[in-house]
């Protein structure tokens, strides 16, 4: 979900937008994303009968996964 809103956020602006625009709205949307991402944990260990290292844990090994995926995207001819 809070992906979600940073791709929302940034993908609102047209070719030809001034790249300031465009940058302060990436650093607002990431701060948003991490508020979001650290709103929505709370309710989660709060509401839900989760095990908190265990949730924390997953979050933080499927971090380097989208990483990955973004750097074996980027290489040519690597796939």
């Amino acid at each position: 979900m809070s992906s979600l809103y940073l791709v929302g956020r940034l993908f609102r602006f047209t070719e030809g937008a001034p790249p300031a625009k465009i940058l302060r709205a990436f650093f607002w949307g990431e701060a948003v994303k991490i508020l979001l991402t650290v709103a929505l944990m709370t309710l989660a260990i709060v509401f839900l009968d989760v095990d908190i290292l265990l949730m924390l844990l997953g979050f933080v090994l499927t971090l380097p996964v989208y990483w990955f995926a973004l750097l074996m995207s980027a290489t040519p001819g690597k796939r």
